[in-house]
């Protein structure tokens, strides 16, 4: 099961924690900024070994700060960051939020490798223990080596990646709606100019420097919108619960919503007006059928006080296009003592997959109830083929094909009937599509895996005598 927060994209409630985590260390890393700026002011880095070995003698700490100690730190907290962006922004670009989570990850595993300033602190320490002077220029020159390393090949790489994932990060979150267009905009800014290391000649440290403001402006932005998230959890949002992946669902999978004591307010923070008859609208149409958890029929309405009765529904995902589609709450409300319409909206995924009813139960009103043999079951699949151009869509029962060539049309949807083979067994049989272009594509099954013959399977069809 996963959850889904009104007001923002698929978030599922188990990982709201590591959202305030993720805001907490983007202000944290900010704190630190403000701190190695002012160490940098009051004491600027050596720029030779025997400075170093001088600075680390007279104050070890202050050596250790000036050899990015803090920036230690910052990649910890940076990767905590990370790993909140990638859980807020997975379900957008989940391919591109993997990538720039494992060049976020790589590129701070490189920049451990590059830091030696405790390796600094020890040589300064036998530097100045040394009497013979061959020995004191074996430590020179390992010490030349430390500082090659601090600024040498690991350093660039990690600062390059880390820019890289700066920039995918920004430029998703410039197609989703749970960051604001700001905040990507400085976001790719800064990734961009996170892509020029400091140890270039001429350009780097200019690059390095002018960076800072775009990345104090980002990392204040990303911490607000990441305790926002986090917070939602404990004001009871409305919420879905979804029986498939987390993006949200295929055709004919059913939704589950519930809803606390004070998700139904609008924008002015007004409750529903008592006992009012709600309607649904998925993709801008009508969502004809509400539903206990067994796809009884209930009428959706408000309570004496003005909150959602039931508190627990359901309804099955309609034949809609793949992608973002809005899942609309309509009724009367009230604003400035007048009566207006109230609704609320929640961003809803489309996946590919399919769904099996009977003939005569046509999507939104599905049919679970048992087929007869000889009877006519009719399919439905959403997400087929790359800008719908899939013509080679085969529907198997129990493995064997009942319908084959099937096209899509121009959103990848598509339709067929077929019957129930005569020699099928009363219980559970499964329904199955497959689809060579979407093997090609590598497109994932609803359970969200892959396998050489890509297919997606239904709820399955009970059959019965």
């Amino acid at each position: 099961m996963m959850k889904q927060a009104t007001d923002f994209e698929t978030i599922d409630w188990a990982w709201k924690p590591l959202c305030k985590v993720g805001g907490a260390a983007a202000l944290a890393i900010l704190l630190l900024m403000a701190v190695q700026i002012a160490v940098f002011e009051a004491g600027p880095p050596p720029s030779t070994v025997t400075g170093w070995f001088e600075l680390f003698q007279k104050s070890p700490l202050l050596g250790l700060l000036d050899m990015d100690l803090l920036l230690i730190v910052d990649q910890v907290l940076m990767a905590l960051v990370f790993l909140a962006l990638y859980v807020t922004l997975r379900w957008s670009r989940q391919p591109f939020m993997a990538i720039a989570l494992a060049f976020a990850l790589l590129g701070i595993a490189a920049y451990f490798a590059s830091a030696t300033a405790f390796e600094m602190l020890s040589l300064s320490g036998k530097y100045a223990a040394a009497t013979a002077e061959a020995e004191r220029s074996v430590l020179l020159a390992a010490g030349e080596v430390a500082l090659a390393t601090w600024q040498g090949t690991a350093f660039n790489v990690g600062y390059v990646l880390e820019g890289a994932a700066l920039l995918i990060t920004a430029l998703v979150m410039l197609r989703s709606d749970i960051f604001s267009k700001e905040t990507a905009y400085v976001g790719i800014v800064l990734g961009v100019m996170s892509l020029v290391p400091p140890t270039v000649p001429a350009v780097g440290m200019f690059f390095a420097l002018g960076s800072l403001t775009p990345l104090a402006v980002w990392l204040l932005l990303v911490a607000r919108r990441l305790f926002q998230l986090g917070r939602a959890a404990s004001e009871g949002k409305l919420s879905i619960d979804v029986d498939g992946p987390a993006i949200g669902g295929w055709v004919g999978c059913q939704v589950h919503i519930f809803s606390s004591t004070n998700a139904w307010k609008n924008a002015n923070n007004k409750r529903w007006n008592p006992d009012v008859l709600l309607s649904v609208t998925f993709a801008g149409e009508r969502v004809f059928v509400i539903t206990d958890k067994d796809d009884n029929p209930v009428l959706l309405r408000t309570d004496g006080k003005g909150f959602i009765s039931p508190g627990v529904f359901y309804f099955r995902v309609p034949w809609a296009v793949r992608g973002r589609n809005e899942l609309v709450f309509s009724g009367e409300g009230l604003k400035d003592g007048r009566v207006v319409t109230n609704s609320k909206t929640i961003p809803f995924y489309v996946c590919t997959g399919i769904g099996v009813t009977g003939v005569n139960s046509p999507p939104p009103f599905w049919s679970k109830s048992p087929g007869k043999v000889a009877e006519r079951l009719r399919v439905y699949g959403t997400g087929f083929g790359r800008h719908g151009n899939d013509t080679d869509i085969t529907v198997m029962w129990d493995g064997l094909k009942v319908v084959t060539g099937i096209d899509t049309d121009s959103d990848g949807r598509w339709q067929a009937r077929f019957k129930i083979p005569p020699w099928s067994e009363p219980g559970p049989h499964t329904v199955k599509a497959t689809s060579a272009t979407l093997q090609r594509e590598g497109v994932t099954k609803p359970d969200g895996t892959i396998d050489s013959n890509v297919h997606f399977v239904s709820d399955g069809f009970y059959v019965d005598y």
